[in-house]
């Protein structure tokens, strides 16, 4: 993947968030043996089944006019491919790390949080050729031969070992939702993507130098973010950001730019207001309480607790991690003790043999539905609850585990599930980019200021390429964050 420093960079930021998960710079392949003989179609396949993960995930930015653009580049690109493997497809994701990265089998994502750094088609094009090279040469499935890498990473940091020396209750619920591979690229990878791609680019009639560019702003904008600087390392699986554009430059030396016309005559005006940082529909933390618009839940975990949200799972944790509470969701069409009767089920025998109990009970006055777990070891003894609850229009599946029985923190975080109240729905905002155009002399201290900027105005300077005091340019266009109502949207 292109941008494989952005977990190093940005980790003070998302280790808050996804505890040993990388984020930036994977693919996400489903478990398999099979090796780089297979034909394309089993990139086809891997592809597919991990575009729905992807999907269900991060979801797409649905903003027609911008995925039209996406793909115009990206088809300008492919078409100037020697031989192309696979229909290309180009989406927008909603996260806010900053990341480009390619699933087998020809589809390729770009992040909301990467448009505001590119500031031009061109250096798109490089980005996207990047991409497109990681999936046309097979490199995954490549990868995938050599055995390189290839873990299973589970959320999170295996909190059931260090109570009990196995507990697969609660375990299960997580690694059903995280069964994903994840493998960065090799050395050798990185670098054939970064030829071949900027050569791409330029037959495609860009230049090939503007990926230089971007990786170079990206690497500012990390640096600023989390007050780290990049630093080259022997052991590092990836090239070092100066050697790469090294590189670059002397694979280009000999290279004719083309430079022919871009499909757009101003690129900021085509991600005019795309989203800005954290989508407010996949949960906004807050103080250790979540509140999540697109399925209408507030729920509150204790101050010192790790707290961990995704998509389809919420994970949290106490600091000495003898307690841990795993919020998921099941079908809301049938009852919690039908639910609870279909777990059970497919349970192997050694699980069912620790079920203590279970029955109905009740939470804030809502029927739901418990079974109650224990296992004893030489040194411990561990308590689990698989619950099934029914709020508003959720049924949610509430896996905890601990060692003391009853655990009256665990109860509290129960109880403090509710719906979301009007008022929160509406107060929730969502920031946005948006092109603002300077006056003469002005900086963008100033130009913040008068246009309502949201964002630290050194963060403005970074994603534009510019100094927070040089003066700009009369009429100079200038990516500002703006914020609104969410559900204006």
């Amino acid at each position: 993947m292109y941008f494989w420093r952005v977990f190093n960079l940005y980790k003070k930021i998302i280790m808050n968030k996804i505890k040993g998960i990388v984020i930036s710079l994977v693919v996400f392949i489903i478990i398999n043996n099979t090796a780089y003989t297979q034909s394309i179609n089993f990139d086809k396949k891997l592809g597919k089944q991990n575009f729905d993960v992807v999907v269900k995930t991060y979801g797409l930015y649905k903003d027609t006019a911008m995925n039209i653009y996406l793909n115009k580049v990206g088809n300008r690109l492919v078409s100037s491919l020697d031989t192309v493997l696979f229909d290309y497809k180009f989406y927008i994701i909603k996260d806010e790390v900053p990341n480009a990265f390619a699933l087998p089998g020809g589809y390729i994502f770009v992040t909301t949080s990467i448009i505001p750094i590119i500031n031009s088609e061109d250096e798109l094009a490089g980005i996207i050729g990047h991409e497109i090279i990681h999936s046309n040469n097979r490199h995954s499935v490549r990868q995938i031969k050599k055995r390189i890498i290839p873990t299973i990473i589970t959320l999170p940091l295996d909190i059931a070992a260090d109570i009990v020396p196995v507990f697969g209750t609660l375990t299960s619920p997580i690694k059903a939702a995280e069964n994903m591979l994840f493998a960065s690229y090799s050395r050798k990878f990185e670098t054939e993507a970064d030829e071949q791609g900027v050569i791409l680019a330029a037959k495609a009639g860009y230049d090939p130098l503007a990926l230089t560019t971007a990786l170079n702003r990206l690497m500012g904008t990390l640096e600023y973010m989390t007050g780290e600087k990049e630093e080259k390392s022997y052991f590092a699986d990836h090239p070092y950001t100066p050697d790469r554009e090294a590189n670059i430059r002397n694979v280009t030396k000999n290279i004719e730019n083309k430079n022919s016309e871009k499909i757009t005559k101003d690129f900021n005006k085509e991600f005019d207001g795309i989203m800005y940082g954290i989508s407010p529909d996949k949960g906004i933390v807050n103080n250790n309480e979540l509140t999540y618009l697109k399925k209408d839940y507030f729920i509150k975990f204790p101050k010192f607790w790790n707290l961990e949200n995704h998509d389809t799972i919420v994970v949290s944790y106490s600091p000495n991690k003898k307690a841990a509470y795993v919020l998921s969701f099941d079908d809301n069409k049938l009852k919690p003790e039908e639910l609870a009767k279909m777990y059970v089920n497919k349970l192997s025998q050694k699980h069912k043999a620790n079920i203590v109990n279970s029955n109905k009970t009740k939470i804030n006055g809502v029927e739901a539905y418990v079974i109650h777990f224990e296992e004893i070891s030489y040194t411990d003894t561990a308590y689990a609850d698989i619950l099934w609850l029914p709020v508003g229009d959720n049924m949610f599946k509430i896996s905890t585990i601990s060692n003391i029985k009853p655990n009256k923190t665990i109860d509290d975080i129960t109880k403090s599930i509710r719906v979301l109240t009007k008022a929160e729905k509406e107060a929730t905002m969502v920031k946005y980019v948006s092109v603002a155009t300077a006056k003469k002399d002005e900086t963008i201290l100033g130009l913040c200021k008068r246009t309502n900027n949201k964002v630290n105005p050194d963060m403005i300077a970074v994603i534009n390429g510019v100094d927070v005091n040089e003066k700009l340019k009369e009429g100079q266009e200038i990516k500002i964050v703006l914020e609104k109502p969410y559900l204006q949207k």
